[in-house]
């Protein structure tokens, strides 16, 4: 989200290639209301907002998600929040045209592995990698240098 370029970036994916899907993964540190609303006239079809804990072993929690909703300017309840479990924790879902939103309360100890061996802090499990991950083979993304 701190690059300057990506709304123009989203409508450029969207002129060339129309079927395209913009998606956007990120911690939310730098997403207030404004750019919420500019990603969903922009195009942006999903968006989601991971609050990773300061420590592994913090629990997930939804006041911790309605916390930081707030503090986005993003608790109104135009928005409709709905708050349920998810595979990584807890989340709070919404859909705001075609933009499709999680925010994401994650339980790091009991979803989150540590990359096949290759993280050894944290205290993660440890767990062998038995299948690779496609995610760079099914997703496009843009760097900025």
């Amino acid at each position: 989200l701190l690059n300057s370029r990506l709304l123009e970036e989203i409508a450029y994916a969207k002129a060339v290639v129309p079927q395209a899907r913009p998606g956007i993964y990120t911690n939310g540190d730098a997403l207030r209301r404004p750019l919420f609303d500019r990603l969903v006239e922009a195009g942006t079809e999903y968006l989601r907002v991971t609050r990773y804990p300061h420590r592994a072993e913090t629990e997930p929690s939804y006041e911790a998600i309605t916390k930081w909703l707030e503090q986005a300017g993003l608790d109104g309840s135009e928005l409709g929040w709905r708050f349920a479990p998810t595979r990584q924790g807890l989340a709070a879902t919404t859909r705001v045209g075609r933009l499709s939103v999680e925010v994401i309360s994650p339980q790091i100890l009991a979803a989150y592995n540590n990359r096949g061996g290759s993280v050894t802090m944290l205290g993660l499990p440890s767990t062998e990698r038995t299948a690779p991950c496609l995610m760079t083979a099914t997703s496009a993304t843009t760097a900025e240098r």
